[in-house]
């Protein structure tokens, strides 16, 4: 019935950047313009609203461009582990975090840093821990901390100790080096040396290599701590250790050698049936050996004692054997 509309464009996300009609195609930026077709078909770039495009999905980020013939099209820029930390143009360095933004050039080369999606970075080996860092041209690096034998216990900083199990987690300090310890990959430690077994310790949080005494008499139980002090596990120290959990329940750790004592030559190693502490005792060979000795000098005092007896026997038997044989030496003179 002729009655005026008013007509409102739908919104895109990404917009055509042309018209095609009549074989021919013309440049027309349908965020701000929209396309015409004379009555052959020859399209023009009309002002006034805007034209087509495309929506995209919003579940990620994404970028616009434009297909040889003008049609929208949605980009989802890739994911990286580690991104760029800045764009270079035109002999012009500019920091850009790229995680969240990224590099334009103009028709100079010059860079611009822009919001709205990620940029460029790269793509690391997950085979192993790593972490990032940038040269200073800002490209991306992939960094794998080096794997050590024992680990420090805790991060030191701004005259601030924490605890941080360097395993699993780094030590991060801020702009005041107070520390803070962070997840995502392991951090310092100690490589030991591998000539002989070792535990490892730690002294104020650094990490320390410990070898254990050798012993020829070792521990057979480990003990608790806290209310675990009346239990006692059975624990091999030949090639065990002992260790506390956190609640201090005993622990027989398949690690090192653990505890024990060294017995001289000629001692015993025995073992304390509840606590299975072990000692040195003189060994029962030692005993016999010295009671031996003991004997044979009983049995030579006691013949050195008949002899005595049986000489005094004889003498006590002739007392006129002396009176007899004088008189006899007297006629003979």
């Amino acid at each position: 019935n002729g009655t005026a509309l008013c007509n409102v464009p739908p919104k895109f996300d990404c917009y055509n950047s042309g018209c095609y009609g009549n074989n021919t195609f013309i440049d027309c930026d349908q965020s701000i313009s929209h396309c015409s077709f004379n009555e052959t078909g020859y399209p023009s770039c009309e002002p006034g609203y805007r034209g087509n495009g495309t929506n995209c999905s919003h579940s990620d980020q994404f970028y616009c461009s434009n297909m040889d013939n003008g049609t929208a099209l949605c980009n989802v820029p890739p994911k990286f582990d580690c991104y760029n930390s800045g764009c270079y143009g035109n002999n012009t360095f500019i920091d850009c975090d790229q995680s969240i933004s990224h590099c334009s050039f103009n028709e100079t080369g010059y860079p611009s840093c822009e919001p709205g999606y990620r940029g460029n970075g790269t793509n690391c080996s997950h085979s192993d821990q790593f972490y990032c860092s940038n040269m200073d041209n800002g490209t991306a690096l992939c960094n794998v901390p080096p794997q050590y034998d024992c680990y420090d216990s805790g991060c030191y900083g701004n005259g601030t100790f924490i605890s941080c199990d360097q395993s699993v987690s780094h030590c991060s300090f801020n702009g005041t080096g107070y520390p803070s310890c962070e997840t995502g990959y392991r951090g310092n430690g100690i490589n030991c040396s591998h000539d002989d077994e070792f535990y490892c310790s730690t002294d104020n949080g650094t990490a320390r290599c410990v070898v254990p005494p050798r012993y020829n008499c070792y521990n057979q139980k480990c003990g608790g701590s806290g209310n675990y002090t009346t239990i006692y596990i059975t624990c091999n120290q030949t090639d065990h250790r002992c260790e506390v959990n956190t609640t201090g329940a005993p622990i027989c750790s398949n690690t090192t050698r653990g505890e024990g004592t060294t017995c001289e030559e000629g001692e015993d190693c025995q073992v304390k049936t509840d606590t299975g502490v072990a000692s040195c005792r003189a060994s029962s060979g030692r005993h016999l050996v010295a009671l031996w000795i003991v004997i044979g000098i009983l049995a030579l005092l006691a013949g050195v004692v008949l002899v005595y007896l049986v000489i005094q026997r004889i003498r006590d038997k002739r007392p006129g054997e002396r009176a007899f044989l004088i008189p006899n030496e007297s006629v003979g003179i």
